[in-house]
């Protein structure tokens, strides 16, 4: 069977009962810490002109925009939900796809799921098998997508894998799935060029909207190819950079679900993934030592990629640009002894203190990796060289968050809450995530929607 039969038929075919338990409650899990930042997402400045812009559109009133009373269609609900879940970079990550598989989710999840009037259950199914494609579906790519050729991963793979959660809550037939995931697949892009700026978020906002663009067209007869995942100019030929290798999916989705291996990575830290190993080394040390800044003469951070990669701004200037920089997060660290929400704030990028340890933080490829793929081994060495001349040093494999080391039910419950109740009020939040904990036995989705998507609590002073 071709790719793109494969992932239609997958989608729309799967039974709930099919997907194990446990890969069901990581599915809660990925809801709920998503949900909460895309709720903080709000109060972000991209949040609040993304909402501005969506409002403006007008529309059908299906569904409900995050963190407000505004109701608008579901594509246009989706962009703006999805733009919102990825503006802080704070939402999971997944290591097969090297990218942000719920950002972009969720928004079609909510969005579909209120106007479509679906149960918890069937908007849990369709995450998990949005998910399931978004993550496999990178083999299918090759060894130089994205890292050589400058693809955002989190845009292209999950507005495949959105359109699969998409067909999922339309339910679609087969035939018809093919051709959302090809119209999907048409529509599908984003740049790492953007990091830094508003458009990284926005690259999560307009794939969630392409997803239900592409379903509700075919929905209502617009066509389009059945093949365009495998076919000789489709997408994995175009993204692949000319290696593509579209049976390196066929036969392994669900074999095992990508939820429970490699996992969900729940984040830590509301900055690039790429920089949260090198966070846990020098925050442990930083407990362990009482390090003071003036006592730091290098930090010598050797990662399991070649720089920049992700981190593109070593000398940063916003806060957007300090989340995408190794020199920016380490600085920080040393300063304030944590990395918070407030953290990126452009004003706190800005400060004397931290600026003046930018130059004394050095980010490198582990010697005799350079060049080699990325992710050959798993750990990373951070070197603290002090002024008594000391060298404080530690290698961090795991870091807070991923599987193998992830937050505790109360961390999750915690991240939530410090989250979402920048916008909700303290009885919506806890009824939020009542709501997501329990969503597989919830009748109607919209009981979610409606204590999430309604007029917020007062913006905190100066924001």
């Amino acid at each position: 069977m071709s790719l793109t039969a494969t992932i239609a038929r997958f989608a729309v075919e799967t039974p709930l009962d099919d997907i194990p338990a446990e890969a069901r409650r990581w599915g809660t899990i990925g809801l709920l810490d998503t949900l909460g930042v895309a709720l903080a997402g709000a109060r972000t400045e991209v949040g609040e002109v993304i909402t501005r812009y969506v409002a403006r559109q007008g529309g059908t009133p299906e569904a409900g925009v995050l963190g407000c009373d505004l109701r608008l269609s579901a594509a246009l609900a989706a962009l703006a939900n999805g733009t919102l879940a990825h503006a802080l970079d704070y939402d999971d990550i997944n290591r097969s796809m090297y990218g942000h598989p719920s950002a972009p989710l969720l928004p079609v999840v909510l969005a579909l799921g209120e106007r479509e009037r679906a149960s918890g259950a069937e908007c849990l199914a369709a995450y998990l098998v949005g998910f399931e494609v978004e993550c496999k579906l990178r083999a299918a790519l090759g060894p130089d997508y994205s890292d050589d050729l400058g693809w955002h991963p989190t845009a292209p793979l999950a507005t495949v894998g959105a359109a699969a959660a998409a067909v999922r809550l339309l339910r679609l037939d087969a035939p018809r799935a093919q051709m959302a995931v090809s119209l999907a697949a048409s529509q599908a892009a984003g740049l790492r060029a953007n990091f830094g700026t508003m458009t990284k978020p926005f690259h999560a906002g307009n794939a969630a909207r392409a997803a239900i663009v592409a379903a509700d067209l075919v929905a209502l007869g617009f066509t389009a190819a059945t093949d365009a995942l495998e076919a000789r100019y489709g997408f994995c030929q175009a993204y692949s950079g000319g290696k593509p290798d579209p049976q390196a999916v066929v036969g392994r989705l669900g074999q095992p679900w990508d939820i429970l291996q490699p996992g969900l990575v729940v984040k830590a830290y509301p900055c690039c993934g790429s920089t949260h190993r090198a966070l846990d080394g020098v925050l442990a040390l930083i407990r362990q030592h009482d390090i003071r800044p003036d006592d730091v003469v290098e930090v010598d951070c050797q990662v399991s990629f070649d720089p920049p990669r992700s981190l593109i701004h070593d000398d940063p200037h916003s806060g957007l640009e300090g989340k995408f920089s190794m020199q920016y997060c380490l600085a920080a660290a040393l300063v304030d002894r944590a990395i918070r929400l407030d953290t990126f704030d452009d004003a706190m990028v800005r400060r004397p203190a931290v600026r003046a340890l930018l130059p004394r933080v050095r980010m490198r490829r582990i010697p005799g990796d350079e060049g080699q793929p990325t992710w050959v081994r798993p750990e990373e060495h951070v070197v603290i060289h002090l002024r008594d001349g000391r060298q404080l040093r530690t290698t961090i494999v795991y870091p807070k968050g991923e599987a193998t080391v992830p937050l505790s039910q109360e961390e999750l419950r915690d991240k939530f809450r410090d989250c979402a109740a920048r916008v909700l009020s303290a009885a919506d939040v806890e009824r939020a995530i009542e709501l997501v904990e329990g969503l597989e036995t919830l009748p109607d989705v919209r009981a979610l929607t409606s204590a999430v998507c309604r007029a917020p609590v007062a913006a905190p002073a100066g924001r």
